[in-house]
């Protein structure tokens, strides 16, 4: 009798069997390691990218209500000085 895993086994043909189940349950779970860090590493870099994004409209809206805000002036000024 051969004991794996906690449970008694009486034919070796059976405990190599649930051996062969054990690795191979073990070996499937890398891949889906593996994805999970891609899947994160994938996110990482889409959340840096977003915040570039969101600093370059940032940067963009700064430049668009400047050039408003000279116009503006320059259209009081010009109504003041008539």
């Amino acid at each position: 009798m051969i004991e794996l895993g906690g449970i008694a086994i009486c034919c070796p043909m059976n405990a190599e069997i649930l051996t062969m189940v054990e690795v191979n349950k073990k070996t499937e779970a890398l891949p889906v390691r593996q994805n999970t860090k891609d899947i994160e590493m994938g996110e990482e870099q889409l959340s840096v990218l977003i915040k570039e994004a969101g600093e370059e409209a940032r940067g963009k809206k700064r430049e668009v209500m400047a050039r408003h805000y000279d116009r503006l002036r320059e259209a009081v000024n010009r109504a003041a000085a008539s």
